[in-house]
């Protein structure tokens, strides 16, 4: 979930990707989905784990994802431009 998170973030919310088209960003949010989806249902299918774990990890891993986006987006990034590109 994790992942998932994070790629629909990178692909819905980047600055620069402005002017591409929401049909674009559609298509890969749904890309990432069909690739990604069925990973924890074949953890519950291999009965590897219960559909609580699962949800439980799906909830662990948004919130992870979202937290990586957000510290590279917001934290490292602007720092990183600096560095690269001193006034």
């Amino acid at each position: 979930a994790s992942l998932f998170v994070w790629i629909v973030l990178e692909i819905c919310l980047k600055k620069h990707d402005c002017t591409r088209p929401l049909l674009h960003k559609v298509v890969g949010t749904l890309v990432v989905a069909v690739l990604l989806i069925p990973v924890p249902l074949s953890r519950v299918h291999l009965k590897d784990h219960s559909w609580l774990q699962v949800g439980i990890g799906c909830l662990i891993g948004a919130f992870e994802g979202a937290a990586w986006y957000f510290l590279l987006n917001k934290v490292l990034q602007p720092y990183l431009d600096r560095r690269v590109h001193p006034p």
